[in-house]
């Protein structure tokens, strides 16, 4: 008894931390996602906020709440940035505005601002960003540049300022509070609160005037995503290019890039899978030999935990770790809206039980994945009256290890975790 209790305790151990599970899929199916293409990725804490071409979507480990037009202060659906200030407060970037949220799960605020309320230049932002004073730099696709601090609005476009173009497609921030613009054919530009400076093909050696994204390594290195392929500056005079031709890998436009401090590894993404680059040396992961769920990479956000978030345009979210994705076995006692779930045993052998405490009459449908997102289990569609119901599922045939379940009532979809030993 006790060899199998402390057997127990390793397995546990195993999968509450990850061991060997390196992905996760997030994806229409098994979960409350409205869309498989993803925009969008920030964190708040253990939340993950999450952009997509139809709504708002938020994870906290646990369940998942959507919101749309048709249930919040969203005005529009179509999300393409999200960035957190430094009071908490989420600004998202629509294809017709911008919003920010204040506020508990419970209390939100929303507040929506648009070309006819604020000085806002456009209503299509392409990209959020907050700098070292809490201002916040808005990225539009024709309007050029917009920042507000302290409630005061101020513009920068070709017409007014230093700036190349009107289209931006990236804007971030680095240690030294200059803001760095990459937009579609001004090349790169840089911002410290005085000086302007851009680079493009004809003054410098950046091999294309089309950058999608910025991001910035621990040596002072700044790293590009073009239409080329990736791009590393030393931020004086040195440009490298790196795609097909020199990396062994079939990719040229970069989309996304992503320096993760504590590997010290680069993470970009393309139309053909997610690349890794660490001391030289280029790695891709793709899904002809990964688990990765969609080849065309939009977004790649990284967790406090070293989780990276894959978003696609078409598959929805990988979720990746080298080291093992680290996801916690929660206490499934109670979930707030209008279901609660537990499960037990948990960890299960052969069979487990869903309860769930339906406060509406509703059809509920309960679902096991595997962390790839392959259904393993349907536990039936039934149709629950108000009060405590339960359903008994013979899991015995399921290889050990680590799956999550849902459970959908028709209007929400509760996540959570399972152990099979």
């Amino acid at each position: 008894m006790k060899t199998q209790f402390i057997t127990l305790l390793i397995l546990l151990s195993t999968l509450m931390f990850g061991q060997g599970n390196q992905w996760l899929t997030y994806n229409q199916t098994n979960t409350g996602l409205p869309s498989n293409s993803i925009k969008a990725i920030d964190f708040d804490g253990p939340n993950a906020w999450i952009g997509i071409i139809s709504g708002l979507a938020i994870n906290n480990g646990q369940n998942w709440d959507v919101y749309n037009t048709a249930n919040s202060g969203l005005e529009n659906n179509y999300i393409r940035c999200i960035a957190i200030d430094k009071t908490g407060t989420k600004w998202i970037g629509t294809i017709n505005g911008l919003v920010s949220i204040n506020g508990s799960p419970n209390e939100r605020s929303w507040s929506n601002y648009n070309t006819s309320n604020s000085g806002l230049s456009l209503n299509n932002i392409t990209a959020v960003a907050v700098d070292n004073n809490n201002r916040k730099w808005f990225g539009t696709w024709g309007g050029g540049v917009s920042t507000l601090h302290n409630g005061s609005w101020q513009n920068y476009d070709m017409y007014n300022s230093p700036l190349p173009v009107n289209g931006i497609y990236d804007i971030k921030v680095d240690g030294y509070n200059t803001v760095w613009i990459a937009s579609h054919g001004g090349g790169l530009t840089r911002f410290d609160g005085d000086t302007w400076l851009s680079y493009n093909a004809n003054n410098s050696n950046l091999p294309s005037d089309v950058v999608y994204s910025i991001d910035f390594d621990g040596q002072n290195n700044i790293w590009l995503g073009t239409d080329l392929g990736l791009v590393k500056f030393d931020g004086d005079s040195h440009w490298t290019l790196y795609n097909s031709g020199n990396t062994g890998w079939n990719f040229t436009g970069v989309l996304c890039v992503k320096y993760e401090a504590a590997s010290q590894k680069l993470y970009f993404g393309t139309y053909n899978g997610m690349g890794i680059y660490e001391n030289g040396v280029f790695n891709f992961k793709k899904t002809s030999n990964s688990s990765l769920v969609h080849n065309w990479v939009s977004v790649i956000s990284i967790d406090s935990d070293g989780n990276k978030w894959i978003g696609t345009l078409g598959g929805g979210l990988s979720v990746y770790n080298e080291n093992g994705i680290t996801i916690s076995v929660m206490d499934m006692a109670s979930l707030s809206g209008s279901v609660s779930l537990k499960a037990y045993p948990n960890p299960a052998k052969d069979m487990i039980t869903f309860e769930f405490t339906a406060k509406e009459n509703r059809t509920v449908t309960i679902k096991i994945y595997d962390l790839t997102g392959q259904l393993q289990k349907e536990a039936g569609s039934m149709c629950s009256e108000a009060g405590v119901q339960s359903y008994t599922v013979n899991i015995s045939e399921m290889p050990s290890g680590l799956y999550y379940f849902t459970i959908d009532n028709g209007e929400k979809v509760r996540t959570s975790k399972l152990v099979k030993i």
